[in-house]
């Protein structure tokens, strides 16, 4: 049997995102005959001292809570090492491969704006740059309409009890009602559904839920069961890989950081809900919602509704400061781009599921809505992908969309 050459993979396997990335791993080099001498092997950030490094030729990195300077130490050695979490403070490790959580955080927005929501908050975790970064994509897509969160945020734990963050049921009893959440992972985003269970809130008719990692326990052990954003984990797992490898032949990445989009959002009854409190425009957002694919117009809504156009207009308006038609181009152009970021369908393929008459029709609405076409759109994002890495901005910088409620001791 042909000797093994072992990359070791260093997380907590406590945490689903690890367990994830760590089997994408091993699928990414059983699923390549050229790395079919490479294996991985798990190992605790805690326990990197005690490691024999017996053709040990490279490390993938999603955590170090102990040890730094011991990776210090390598790193400083010339052992190839990438990141694959989402937190990337160390200097010492140059390369990442993660997913891009600014889109991840836009992504939440998207759906709960299609629900009717006009209350929203975030519940993160400080100090960490990916909560950070999704925090940011959430609050910049609400802002796009004029709308606000309030936030919530307390060091992130680990994988216990001890993530309970403590305030938290008490900011959950203060946040004005209907709201939409979301929360950085599906971690938190358990620990609020305990909360609103123990303070009689109700979920989601007074708070609907989103979080991130469609986690296979956190989802679904209570009900309802959890809306939740898939990340690309095997995507990342390709991308850390192959950067590796061209680290440990002594060949340089071409860049240093790649950022992979999310995958879809799973809904479930957490967030399941159209929440204005007008039923009409709830009726009204219904039906969009529905029959977005379909193509659907506001001679539609008012004949389904027998209803007056004058009058879902101005109910529109008083509900969500929006026109039903402004609503249904809205519900469009997101659809569009979510398939543009995620699928590599063709045009005239986004155009049907979108719910436009033709490519054509897509393009002149996409170029109005977006200033670029539909086109250059997901050539961008691509790109964006693979960008290199760019300053990261301090932790603490303001977000002028965000008012933040003070931590409750």
């Amino acid at each position: 049997m042909k000797k093994k050459s072992w990359i070791l993979f260093v997380g907590n396997l406590a945490i689903s995102y690890n367990r994830a990335i760590l089997r994408g791993i091993s699928h990414a080099l059983d699923r390549d005959p050229a790395l079919e001498h490479y294996a991985v092997c798990h190992v605790e950030a805690q326990d990197i001292n005690d490691m024999p490094f017996v053709d040990v030729v490279g490390m993938l990195i999603s955590g170090v809570d102990v040890n730094e300077s011991y990776f210090m130490e390598l790193a400083a050695a010339g052992v190839p090492m990438v990141g694959v979490a989402g937190d990337r403070h160390r200097t010492w490790l140059r390369y990442h491969a993660g997913a891009d959580d600014v889109a991840t955080g836009r992504l939440a927005a998207e759906h709960l704006i299609s629900r009717g929501f006009t209350r929203f908050a975030y519940l993160g975790a400080k100090g960490h740059l990916a909560m950070a970064q999704r925090q940011e994509g959430f609050i910049a897509q609400l802002a796009e309409l004029q709308l606000k969160a309030v936030c919530f945020e307390t060091p992130l734990r680990s994988a216990s009890w001890l993530s309970w963050p403590r305030g938290m049921q008490a900011w959950a009893q203060r946040v004005a009602k209907p709201a939409a959440v979301f929360c950085c992972n599906d971690q938190r985003a358990n620990s609020l559904l305990i909360a609103c269970a123990r303070a009689g809130i109700r979920v989601p008719e007074d708070i609907a839920v989103v979080g991130v990692d469609d986690d296979d326990i956190y989802a679904t052990m209570r009900r309802p069961h959890l809306s939740s954003i898939q990340l690309q984990i095997q995507a990342i797992a390709d991308k850390s890989v192959e950067m590796l490898v061209k680290l440990m032949r002594h060949e340089s990445p071409p860049t240093k950081r790649v950022m992979v989009g999310p995958g879809p959002l799973v809904v479930r009854g957490s967030s399941n809900i159209i929440a204005a409190d007008d039923p009409l425009v709830r009726s009204a957002l219904t039906l969009i919602h529905q029959r977005i694919a379909r193509g659907i117009s506001v001679k539609t809504l008012t004949a389904t509704l027998n209803i007056s156009r004058p009058t879902l207009e101005a109910r529109f308006q008083a509900a969500l400061r929006r026109s039903p038609a402004a609503e249904i181009r809205r519900q469009q152009l997101e659809k569009a781009k979510t398939l543009l970021r995620t699928t590599r369908l063709p045009m005239s393929e986004v155009a049907e599921q979108a719910g436009y008459t033709s490519g054509k029709h897509l393009s002149i609405a996409f170029r109005r809505a977006m200033g670029t076409t539909p086109t250059a759109y997901r050539r961008d994002r691509l790109a964006a992908s693979e960008s290199p890495e760019p300053e990261v901005p301090g932790q603490d910088a303001a977000i002028d969309a965000t008012s933040t409620l003070p931590e409750e001791s």
